[in-house]
């Protein structure tokens, strides 16, 4: 909550202006591209991290393919996470988000701008209608990220277990599409031992065997 009150005060000038902008966009989001709309949550969020002394460190971006049609699998530990991403990531991605944040303000006008899938994971109809929507979606040239441990994780720089169906999506990508494409494992850490900047956050991307992680998911020593 602190560092959220640093960035309001540190951006005083900026945060109407930009909180005029997201919820125009979101209300509106089809006279904007993608690529318009990513660019002003881009904005945003470097002004939010620069007002709140948060440092993203970022390595392997390299491994984000050139071709548009991929997935991230990134862990979870907070609800900055997919801003931290969106501020090193250099091409336009959407989100499949838990309802429950749905409706939280901010989140949601960025999620709509998105155009992101709010799923409900007890209703098993629609969480595969999700799936389904988002693997066309994917090999359509629109690219996605899923929390593949389903939830935050609640032990800091250690990620809960990576489930299976998380990959279900990469898993119906195979044919046609590369490795790279299929299973792009984002690794987050958070307030890294021997920072001098306690909003520190390092992004990790790398590739992972997207079928065997289908089938048994993946736990992260």
């Amino acid at each position: 909550m602190k560092r959220i009150i640093m960035m309001v005060l540190r951006n005083l000038l900026f945060v109407p202006w930009g909180w005029f902008m997201l919820n125009r966009y979101a209300k509106n989001v089809d006279n904007y591209t993608e690529g318009e709309r990513y660019a002003l949550l881009k904005k945003i969020v470097r002004r939010a991290n620069k007002g709140g002394n948060i440092t993203v460190q970022s390595y392997g971006v390299e491994n984000i393919p050139n071709e548009n049609g991929f997935m991230f699998y990134p862990n979870h530990q907070g609800l900055y996470d997919v801003l931290a991403i969106v501020d090193v990531c250099p091409t336009p991605f959407s989100v499949v988000a838990k309802k429950e944040v749905g409706n939280v303000p901010f989140l949601k006008q960025v999620f709509t701008c998105m155009k992101a899938y709010i799923m409900d994971r007890e209703d098993i109809r629609q969480s595969m209608q999700i799936i389904l929507d988002v693997t066309k979606e994917v090999k359509a040239g629109r690219n996605y990220l899923i929390f593949a441990e389903g939830t935050r994780s609640k032990n800091g720089n250690h990620p809960r277990e990576f489930k299976g169906g998380s990959f279900k999506i990469s898993c119906r990508l195979s044919a046609g599409f590369s490795a790279a494409q299929c299973s792009l494992f984002v690794c987050l850490q958070r307030n890294l031992p021997g920072s001098h900047c306690p909003g520190s956050i390092k992004i990790v991307c790398a590739v992972i065997d997207h079928l065997k992680a289908c089938n048994h998911g993946i736990v992260l020593a």
